[in-house]
């Protein structure tokens, strides 16, 4: 989509196809007065969606680096938890750059991932699916069992925070659990 940008209001770019029309309606209306607003797919090839970004004030969603750096982009809007790939590649030297992620966003899903790779590495599920496949069963007896483990969590952001209360529940009696994070202040939780 192409908008006529008048220059004379900052532009706003949405490239986040998981924004739904309700998302979509609440963006444009807080827009309204002070910036124009398009939407822009995410799926398209960056290169037909470009000319667009560059002009953004503000960006919501995923863009490459080099386009980033090549726009005039004040405000970015990570659509993911994670930035890691936009560190230390010159944004930071971009006078005037804000990066802001989604953290929280995918907690509820990671959380559930991870509390599945624990059950599948407590009880050898992966072994059991190799069976299931050579039709042919037998029992594992080192499959051990969560209940009573302790279970280590590394970081204290949304998904630890969501991950800690269902492991407590489906180890049903950890004996302990133990936060992690980069600055280490949080100590045992």
């Amino acid at each position: 989509m192409s908008l006529e940008h008048s220059n004379k209001q900052p532009l706003v770019v949405a490239r986040a196809d998981v924004l739904t029309e309700a998302h979509i309606a609440r963006l444009q209306e807080a827009c309204r007065g002070w910036a124009d607003f398009i939407r822009v797919s995410e799926s398209a090839d960056i290169r037909e969606v470009e000319p667009e970004i560059r002009k953004a004030t503000i960006l919501i969603g995923w863009a490459p680096v080099p386009t980033l750096l090549a726009s005039s982009i004040q405000y970015y809007l990570c659509g993911s938890a994670g930035y890691d790939a936009y560190q230390g590649v010159g944004l930071e030297s971009k006078p005037g750059f804000v990066l802001t992620n989604a953290a929280g966003t995918m907690s509820i899903p990671l959380a559930e991932h991870a509390l599945a790779f624990m059950f599948m590495a407590t009880r050898r599920l992966h072994h059991h699916a190799g069976q299931q496949r050579a039709r042919k069963w037998s029992r594992i007896p080192d499959a051990g069992e969560l209940f009573g483990s302790t279970v280590c969590i590394v970081g204290f952001g949304g998904f630890t925070r969501r991950v800690d209360p269902p492991a407590r529940g489906a180890g049903a009696g950890c004996r302990s659990r133990l936060g992690l994070d980069r600055k280490s202040h949080r100590g045992n939780h």
